[in-house]
């Protein structure tokens, strides 16, 4: 056991399950519990045990010592108290994570269960002990029987206060969780506040969501050092700490005052184009051409298609490649859509969740998402069903104002062909970005069908 080590001076142990049992014989009259001086203390201050040095105490013939590093099954309590013998002691330490062990409620309830009428006292514990958190409990049972220590370890900080409790320096302010909620990234994120009012989002996430929150912080670390003016930098929210507890890695940002919109009006709208233009317009042009993402997303693919899909896979990956050879490539958020920004008294005050962040990313992407996820009846719709019903024929009308605006503000004219290649582009795109973030995705035959094989062949219907 971690914290105790029960012995018997000249009798037999015998472990199993994480228990440590110390039968006392008939011709001993004392046990060793070494690892634990204040604990050590305490026994033999309850006379059944030896405290190192002192002159060693008296225990009863039949007395037994019971440690564990977990509450013990009701039977097994039964067992051993029936072993005991009228004056017999047990001591029960509880390991690291178990709970709230060290509150009152919870050792009479453990009382109860060992069908002992006790009245509990909190016993002092030495330094060391309260240094590894352990709590030490007096049971005095009724008439005809010696007392018996419960000592229960404290219950261990979950990650969420560890990291909580570990970016309290950096802040100044002592810190406690309110709410919490998980992404379907895995992403755990949960509100904190402090005695001042302030409150402050914390993120955990460990392997692919961890990977991503990474790219998503260097990724805006980027933008401000392309600095792309303030329609931009004013809606960032910044990192104020950082670190990993457990193989998990954490970030911990203002809490920004907003939430995301109900619906997109006309002038939000504006306001979520003019944040697109200026970003779009952050930094040098990306390394990739819009020929190379394109071939790179439908490389993805192909693997995982039937001969016939994969030879119309790779028609469109050449048409889209002969009408976006002259794009260029540009900043995009990558997941731009009313969940990922804030809104305050109608205004745009904050985008969030910059993990698909690229700066080489085809223009009008960012917006088309917006559109289909601002669209209740699409945002329903799986992604493939979302292009071949929405997305595509608004492209092809080539009517939509807001596409108008956007493509007015970037100085590209607003052409059914272009904006179809483009929109065929967004679905390419998403599609081999799932496949390579999810490992599940391509044995998923339902997914496959909706979101590959049926915009496939319409797209193969289209004459593409």
């Amino acid at each position: 056991m971690e914290m105790l080590q029960a012995a018997s001076a000249t009798g037999r142990a015998e472990t199993a399950h994480g228990w440590i049992w110390s039968a006392l014989p008939a011709d001993c009259g004392r046990t060793e519990v070494r690892g634990a001086p204040g604990l050590t203390r305490l026994l033999a201050q309850a006379g059944f045990a030896s405290s190192g040095a002192e002159k060693p105490a008296c225990a009863p013939a039949d007395a037994h010592i019971l440690c564990s590093s977990r509450v013990p099954s009701n039977r097994t309590l039964q067992r051993a108290l029936a072993e005991l013998g009228p004056d017999g002691a047990l001591v029960v330490a509880r390991g690291a994570g178990a709970g709230d062990v060290d509150r009152r409620p919870r050792m009479r309830r453990l009382a109860r269960r060992v069908a002992i009428p006790a009245r509990l006292a909190l016993l002092p514990a030495s330094r060391r002990l309260r240094r590894k958190g352990l709590t030490v409990w007096l049971v005095e049972p009724g008439a005809g029987r010696g007392p018996a220590l419960v000592a229960a370890r404290r219950r261990r900080l979950t990650v969420t206060e560890s990291a909580a409790h570990a970016v309290e320096p950096v802040l100044g302010k002592a810190l406690g969780v309110t709410h919490a909620r998980v992404l379907s990234t895995g992403t755990l994120m949960c509100e904190l506040a402090a005695g001042d009012g302030s409150r402050y989002l914390l993120r955990l996430a460990a392997g692919p969501a961890a990977a991503l929150a990474a790219h998503g912080r260097a990724m805006q670390l980027r933008l401000v050092a392309a600095a792309p003016g303030p329609a931009v930098t004013d809606r960032l929210v910044p990192t104020l700490a950082s670190g990993r507890l457990r193989g998990i890695e954490y970030t911990v940002e203002p809490l920004r005052d907003g939430a995301p919109p109900r619906s997109l009006t006309t002038a939000l709208f504006d306001e979520c184009i003019d944040f697109l233009v200026t970003l779009g317009r952050a930094g040098a042009p990306g390394a990739h051409g819009a020929s190379e993402l394109v071939s790179a997303d439908a490389a993805t693919m192909l693997p995982h298609l039937t001969p016939a899909r994969a030879a119309t896979l790779g028609r469109v990956a050449e048409t889209l490649a002969i009408r976006l050879g002259r794009t260029a490539t540009v900043w995009c958020h990558g997941d731009f859509w009313p969940g990922n920004v804030l809104v305050r008294d109608g205004r745009l005050v904050a985008v969030l969740d910059w993990d698909a962040a690229t700066s080489d990313g085809l223009p009008v992407l960012d917006l088309l998402h917006a559109i289909a996820m601002g669209d209740r009846r699409l945002r329903r719709l799986p992604h493939g069903r979302r292009c071949v019903d929405g997305l595509w024929p608004l492209a092809r009308g080539a009517t939509d104002d807001r596409v108008r605006r956007y493509c007015e503000r970037i100085g590209t004219r607003p052409e059914p062909v272009l904006l179809e290649a483009l929109a065929v582009a967004y679905w390419l795109g998403r599609v081999a970005r799932d496949v390579r973030m999810y490992a599940d995705r391509t044995g998923r035959r339902t997914w496959m069908q909706l979101n590959v094989e049926q915009p496939l062949d319409a797209l193969a219907a289209a004459g593409w």
